[in-house]
């Protein structure tokens, strides 16, 4: 794989995004209680004239860890 230049730029956001309000002892499919939002986290990279986007559900702190130490980590290296 040939890169056309390093990485330049690391962006990250998390929203929470609302998915009702659930039925009183009510659970998911899985068998995990039922609840009332869900958090996103989507990452994006900059380089070479590219932009890269990852998403995962989890705590908004993980934006903080992508804009933070996982942005010093790679920008400047190659995608």
């Amino acid at each position: 794989m040939t890169s056309d230049g390093p990485i330049s730029d690391v962006r990250a956001h998390a929203g929470e995004i609302p998915t009702g309000r659930p039925e009183p002892d009510r659970t998911e499919p899985d068998g995990t209680p039922a609840w009332y939002s869900t958090t996103v986290v989507v990452a994006e990279a900059d380089g070479g004239g590219h932009t890269g986007t990852g998403w995962t559900y989890g705590h908004t702190s993980l934006a903080d860890l992508v804009r933070g130490p996982l942005a010093a980590a790679v920008t400047g290296t190659a995608p």
